[in-house]
């Protein structure tokens, strides 16, 4: 056989195969279309030439009327014109039409006498334009020139026969020479296929032995009889390689099975302990995220009982009133909702509640603004205690050498995934370089003074949602900060 001589890979004599028929289809349409395009080019130049040749009759008429008309009308000057843009056409069709049958004696014969004849004719409308008055001599001028045009006229049609059964012999020719080339090269390719049929079918006819021989060692596994021969060496590499492990399966087939209840029992316990650990990684997130929560009460406490101590030094008791309710909202929204998540509208609140009492503290030194788009924001939830430590942060550091005008700035926008809470101000902004350590872990100062700030946000946000940056700053040294906050829609505690 064919094939059991030498081992091969069913991968490769695939792709030959696919390779081979590909390339054997590209050549014969390539083929197809290169003699297509020839034979079509070669009948274009055929009417090409006998429009020139056309042309060529029709401008040598126009010649005539324009010499005999010469003298009988008063605007001689234009047939004048009209007769040397004539002649230069002539000059380029006639070199044209050279360019296209030189290699044709018989038409180069016509060409020749009518190039002499135009040459001639050309003299004497030369000499007759030269007098431009009617005498004896001019008439005669006129006279040979009128014959001569007679006889350029029938050279005319003998160079347009001789050139267009010049142009169709040579069509012809070229036609059989390319059906006599795509002949024998669509017989190279026929003969080509054959081999590769005859190659495929002696390898599938191998295949199907192999097959068979595998299908018969299989009804003898399925049978439980396990000390049937061994499947011999194949000529396929990957039947080689399946007949390998067939045999190497029915040899170990009974370790293997005593293996794998071994190997069940193991992910047994795994999987007990991976729960066990998933179990305590939960527990160490939320004891991180009641811890880094708590972190924010006793300074924002202590900072807020110092404002209205001194606003109850200064101010009446309406004032004082309004910020133990600001406070007591704040506190209570504390105690509660330490580790639960909160609408956006529970958050929006209490931060209202802070800005006011920074507001009455600072007076004209700040001011702040909310807005909201149409968004039903009890039904989304977030951390509690993430605005108010911005808005600190604005006003502690965007405001502190600002005298008067700080603003700040809460916009809610929604999308098809998110909400977005975004904190402006308009202080002094962050420089590049601080803006790109506040989240650095190796930023010393940041660890010192940032700890209830926006690095506490963020990483509850993260340890909320599960989460990266969801947290953004964008700062205009000079100018201001805004804090972008990314808030997914559901408000669900990660996994």
């Amino acid at each position: 056989m064919l094939i059991r001589n030498k081992k091969f890979s069913m991968k490769y004599v695939l792709l030959y195969i696919v390779l081979s028929m590909t390339i054997i289809g590209g050549i014969a349409i390539g083929l197809n279309q290169y003699i297509s395009r020839r034979l079509n080019f070669e009948l274009n130049e055929i009417i090409n030439l006998n429009i020139e040749l056309t042309n060529l009759k029709t401008y040598l008429n126009k010649n005539s009327f324009q010499v005999s008309n010469y003298f009988n009308r008063n605007d001689n000057e234009d047939y004048f014109i009209k007769y040397y843009d004539n002649r230069e056409s002539i000059i380029s069709i006639t070199e044209y039409i050279y360019d296209n049958i030189k290699q044709d004696e018989n038409s180069c014969m016509y060409y020749r006498i009518m190039e002499n004849l135009l040459i001639y004719e050309e003299e004497l409308t030369d000499s007759l334009f030269r007098v431009r008055s009617v005498d004896v001599q001019t008439y005669g001028t006129q006279q040979e020139l009128k014959r001569l045009y007679t006889f350029l006229d029938q050279i005319a049609n003998n160079l347009t026969e001789a050139c267009i059964k010049y142009q169709v012999s040579r069509y012809e020719n070229i036609n059989l020479l390319y059906k006599k080339v795509e002949r024998n090269v669509y017989i190279f390719l026929l003969v080509i296929v054959l081999l590769n049929f005859l190659y495929i079918v002696t390898m599938i006819k191998d295949i199907v032995l192999n097959l068979n021989d595998f299908s018969k060692s299989a009804a003898q596994l399925a049978l439980g009889n396990w000390y049937i021969a061994d499947i011999e060496p194949q000529n396929s590499i990957e039947l080689d390689l399946f007949a390998t492990a067939f045999n190497k399966m029915k040899n170990n087939i009974l370790d293997y099975m005593s293996e794998l209840e071994s190997k069940s029992q193991l992910e047994i316990e795994l999987m007990e302990q991976k729960l066990k650990n998933a179990q305590m990684t939960q527990l160490v997130k939320e004891s991180q995220l009641s811890n880094l929560q708590s972190q924010m009460n006793p300074h924002f406490l202590f900072n807020t009982l110092n404002i209205i101590s001194r606003t109850a030094m200064f101010d009446g008791n309406e004032t004082i009133v309004k910020l133990m309710q600001s406070m007591s909202k704040i506190l209570r929204y504390n105690v509660v909702n330490i580790h639960n998540l909160v609408s956006i509208r529970e958050e929006l609140d209490i931060v209202q509640a802070y800005l006011y009492i920074q507001e009455t503290r600072f007076q004209d030194q700040m001011s702040f603004d909310i807005k909201v788009e149409n968004i039903n924001l009890d039904e989304i939830n977030m951390p509690p205690m993430v605005l108010q430590p911005i808005a600190e942060n604005s006003i502690k550091h965007g405001f502190k050498n600002k005298e008067e005008g700080g603003i700040i700035n809460v916009r809610i926008l929604e999308n098809e995934v998110s909400v977005s809470i975004y904190v402006e101000d308009n202080g002094e902004g962050i420089a590049p370089d601080k803006l790109k350590k506040i989240f650095s872990e190796s930023n010393e100062e940041c660890k010192e003074k940032c700890n209830v700030g926006l690095k506490n946000v963020k990483k509850r946000l993260e340890l909320s949602f599960g989460q990266k940056d969801l947290l953004k700053i964008e700062s205009v040294y000079g100018y201001g900060t805004t804090v972008t906050i990314t808030i997914p829609k559901g408000g669900k505690v990660s996994d």
